[in-house]
């Protein structure tokens, strides 16, 4: 057993040379409950021979043992139908056959050597026989306790505990499983603890299930005196086969798992989540998350049999977005999981949208003459990757005399500035210079975003003419 009550009352009789260090003590390691039997063990150290332990009841000696030598004992039992009795060179053991409330009082443990005589003592109480209040099937895992012909989730080649549990008998229910003789288990000895006078009992297995275990029934049996029949309680093997990886890409693209997906601003654009292999089939959903919400985009997911086993599932969700350049920096989250919760992962995949700057806008520090320098602005902002400006005049192109610097704004796209020196000539008069915002590394056919202005250039002599914006 598990536990027990241990009692010591020492009390030194007679004998002038006993050694400081001996002391006896009884222990009761079960219940004394009505109609079982009880067993009440003294214990002393070894000491020299001869020497005995004798036991009495209500001070009446009900048996003895002497020993003057290891091999050399004699038993006297006065009622062999209602006690037994057993000792060694450290204990002796008195067992009570079939207790009965004439079975209740005090009992004593003399124990004597050349030394002297040492007892212990303990009051014996019988108590009544009680059902469980409970019979259960748990595991170790969740510590949850099933119901009656539940289901228990396990997976192939992983051993899972289980637990059968009966609550607050006495004496202590026996517990036994039943399985089928091609389910691998491993039992464990039942444990019986005592608790506030009663005992809570429990018998575990470890089961290895494979896939072939699916929907195969454990069962339970409790057996007590107070039950008119045995209760029986049964779990189903619910064998989940885990999928062997679950992916998240651009759909048509290589199917790999991406932790940042590159799409096109205002380009039609699929997103899959696939999961691979698994039993029953994985449920998946997608959301789009920002910094401050999350929205859930609806869509279909589809099932098929697994290229890699018959009896699996391949499972896949595809959605269609639009992104802009709000989108930048959002993250695809797919949420993969099976029933009852028993498996979950989460992949997440930062988008990175590609896309021209919202604007393009060129500004002039005054106004122009002929042969003078002239500085001139052109801004591009919100763009990704950094925008390149481009400056032409006609179809000259001036981009060598410009400057290019790009930042970083609070949305994690790209501001771009480029100021342009030229000297006007008379034959740049009415010219139109074009700023143009490009879009670098990319495929896409919006790859430049432009503004443009008629050049209108006053000669010194003349004064200062207006530049006209269109």
């Amino acid at each position: 057993m598990a536990s027990y009550l241990q009692f010591c009352f020492i009390i030194l009789l007679c004998g002038k040379d006993s050694p400081s260090a001996t002391s006896i003590s009884l222990q009761q390691q079960t219940l004394p409950v009505s109609g079982e039997d009880f067993t009440i063990e003294c214990r002393y150290p070894p000491s020299s021979y001869p020497r005995s332990a004798q036991w009495r009841h209500e001070d009446i000696q009900v048996a003895s043992q002497s020993c003057t030598s290891t091999s050399s004992c004699t038993t006297t039992i006065h009622n062999p139908t209602k006690y037994k009795l057993k000792g060694n060179d450290h204990s002796s053991s008195l067992t009570i056959i079939n207790l009965t409330a004439g079975d209740n009082g005090r009992y004593a443990c003399d124990f004597i050597n050349k030394s002297g005589i040492w007892s212990a003592d303990e009051t014996i109480q019988v108590l009544d026989p009680v059902p469980p209040s409970r019979v259960f099937v748990s595991d170790t895992q969740s510590v949850w306790q099933y119901s009656n012909n539940a289901n228990i989730s396990v997976t192939p080649g992983l051993p899972y505990n289980i637990i059968c549990g009966a609550n607050t008998a006495r004496p202590a229910v026996v517990l036994e499983w039943l399985i089928p003789e091609d389910v691998a288990v491993v039992h464990q000895d039942q444990s019986d603890d005592i608790r506030d006078g009663s005992y809570i009992s429990r018998k575990s297995l470890t089961v290895s299930p494979s896939r072939e275990d699916h929907g195969k029934i454990l069962i339970c049996i409790a057996s007590h005196p107070e039950l008119q029949k045995n209760i029986r309680r049964s779990i189903s093997l619910n064998v989940h086969v885990l999928p062997t990886s679950v992916l998240l890409f651009l759909t048509g693209g290589n199917q790999s798992q991406s932790t940042v997906l590159y799409v096109q601003e205002d380009s039609p654009t699929s997103i899959t989540c696939k999961s691979i292999g698994s039993f029953p089939a994985t449920e998946l959903l997608l959301a789009l998350v920002g910094d401050s919400y999350r929205t859930r985009i609806h869509a279909n997911s589809s099932s098929n049999m697994s290229v890699l086993d018959g009896i699996l599932f391949d499972t896949e969700i595809t959605i269609a977005i639009r992104p802009d350049a709000a989108n930048h920096g959002m993250n695809i989250v797919c949420s993969s999981h099976m029933e009852d919760a028993f498996f979950l992962k989460v992949l997440t995949a930062r988008l990175v949208v590609y896309g021209l700057p919202v604007d393009v806008t060129i500004s002039f520090p005054g106004d122009m003459f002929e042969g003078a320098e002239t500085n001139i602005t052109c801004r591009a902002p919100n763009g990704y990757p950094a925008p390149l400006i481009h400056w032409y005049i006609g179809s000259r192109n001036l981009t060598d005399n410009s400057s290019l610097e790009t930042s970083l704004n609070a949305a994690d796209r790209y501001d771009a500035e480029s100021t342009l020196t030229f000297i006007p000539t008379r034959f740049d008069h009415r010219k139109r210079l074009l700023c143009q915002a490009l879009q670098p590394n990319t495929t896409s056919t919006a790859v430049s975003k432009n503004n443009s202005t008629v050049l209108n250039i006053s000669s010194q002599h003349r004064g200062a003419m207006s530049v006209m914006k269109q």
